[in-house]
């Protein structure tokens, strides 16, 4: 669904929101992301931490997705800032009822998770 296409923010955008110096975006993928094998310190906030995985639209009729990630640094610098970004499109309201949301249920909590070695933690939920 090409009116998805220009909505993810730009690098630049990331940068400016999150106070950031520079910001390095991935490219855009159009699938949901399979983060079923990392441990997440809540499971049912998954999709507050990866908000463009599977499992949380499993069953919601989704029709179009696009997804991206945007970093500053990597995890040993101190100025580490992660942005995972996603649009989701359905067929209708009533299919996007469907979904397995978190709106409302995880917010201002510190979740982590671990998955090949690596771990990312939010610290500064918003």
């Amino acid at each position: 669904m090409a009116a998805l296409d220009g909505l993810p923010l730009s690098a630049a955008d990331s940068t400016t929101i999150m106070g950031a110096s520079h910001m390095d975006a991935e490219q855009i993928y159009q699938n949901l992301d399979d983060q079923s094998k990392s441990a997440l310190s809540n499971p049912n906030c998954t999709g507050a931490f990866y908000n463009a995985e599977q499992s949380v639209y499993a069953g919601s009729g989704w029709s179009a997705v696009r997804n991206q990630y945007s970093q500053q640094g990597d995890a040993s610098d101190p100025n580490h800032m992660v942005v995972f970004q996603a649009v989701v499109a359905f067929s209708s309201a009533e299919d996007r009822r469907q979904g397995r949301g978190t709106e409302g249920t995880c917010g201002k909590r510190s979740l982590s998770a671990k998955g090949k070695g690596k771990g990312i933690e939010n610290t500064d939920p918003r």
